[in-house]
């Protein structure tokens, strides 16, 4: 029961976000609360698929597609732990 209402909870958290913080599948600005950030963040992380590499200039075209400042959000994935990278490949890492 527990997990239902947690469930829910993030559900209703993340549709604030998306009405707050995106207009047409866009981010229109990054949130500056760290938890509304990172809500933000994973829905544009849910367009990388587990098991596949990516070259920065494919990661930054997904990114740019969302959110404007694909640097930072790119950066952020990494510094997270969301994505690994090396030698300009990047990969969407199994954290969850």
């Amino acid at each position: 029961m527990e997990q239902l209402m947690d469930n829910e909870q993030e559900r209703i958290e993340k549709e604030r976000v998306i009405k707050a913080f995106f207009r047409d599948g866009r981010l229109i600005q990054i949130p500056a609360k760290m938890k509304k950030r990172i809500i933000a963040y994973k829905i544009i992380l849910d367009k990388f698929e587990y098991d596949r590499d990516y070259p920065e200039s494919e990661v930054n075209e997904i990114i740019g597609s969302i959110c404007e400042d694909f640097c930072t959000v790119r950066r952020a994935f990494v510094d997270a732990g969301w994505m690994t990278r090396a030698s300009g490949v990047y990969r969407r890492a199994k954290t969850e």
